[in-house]
């Protein structure tokens, strides 16, 4: 299992962070939960919604292909 916190940078206060990281010139990246979905998913795992809203968390359970139960529920969609 693999969790990673993040902020995210579509709405205003997200906007607000990217601007101020960018003007310290910090070298940060954001992503939003779904481009962090796909990410997880590219590395193979399966990506779960943990919380929502600015700050997030997503958690990735490796794939094995053999049934997981609850593991299968769809991540969850955020706007």
């Amino acid at each position: 299992m693999f969790v990673a916190c993040d902020f995210d940078p579509r709405g205003l206060p997200g906007r607000a962070l990217v601007a101020g990281e960018h003007a310290l010139s910090f070298d940060s990246s954001f992503y939003a939960p779904g481009e962090l979905a796909g990410l997880f998913a590219d590395a193979g795992l399966r990506p779960h919604g943990v919380t929502s809203g600015f700050a997030y968390a997503l958690a990735g359970v490796k794939t094995d292909g053999t049934p997981t139960g609850e593991r299968d529920e769809p991540i969850r969609e955020y706007r």
